[in-house]
């Protein structure tokens, strides 16, 4: 039997992703693991999320923390070479230490994620933010 497993708001938790991972290894059978977006902020390794999702092989859509992150990101590269301020709202302190280890590889990651995945003929995996 394959199983669809789905998991919501990471928000840079890599600890409890991992511990997650493992109960998840537990499970027998072709497993089949979807990211529900927001990844990213709140927790302090935005970074070590993206790669362990990347790592192995799950399927991710976009959430909102995503979205904002990648808008920021955009501004910020084109407002620097005009030498003129992000007029966008500033990521908190918080949010900008933990995000600024993340590079290009996984920005472009990012900038690519889907806004639904379809899991079966009639269900689909969306971020609500």
């Amino acid at each position: 039997m394959k199983y669809i497993i789905t998991i919501g708001d990471v928000h840079g938790c890599i600890r409890e992703l991992d511990e997650l991972l493992n109960k998840i290894e537990l499970i027998s059978g072709e497993k089949r693991i979807v990211f529900l977006g927001d990844i990213l902020d709140r927790g302090p390794e935005s970074l070590a999320c993206i790669r362990r999702i990347r790592e192995i092989k799950a399927e991710c859509v976009r959430g909102n923390h995503e979205d904002n992150f990648l808008k920021w990101v955009c501004c910020d590269v084109n407002f620097k070479s005009s030498e003129k301020s992000n007029p966008r709202k500033p990521q908190s302190h918080v949010s900008k230490s933990h995000n600024k280890h993340i590079k290009l590889e996984e920005i472009a990651w990012l900038r690519v994620l889907p806004h639904a995945i379809k899991l079966t003929n009639n269900l689909y995996a969306i971020h609500g933010g």
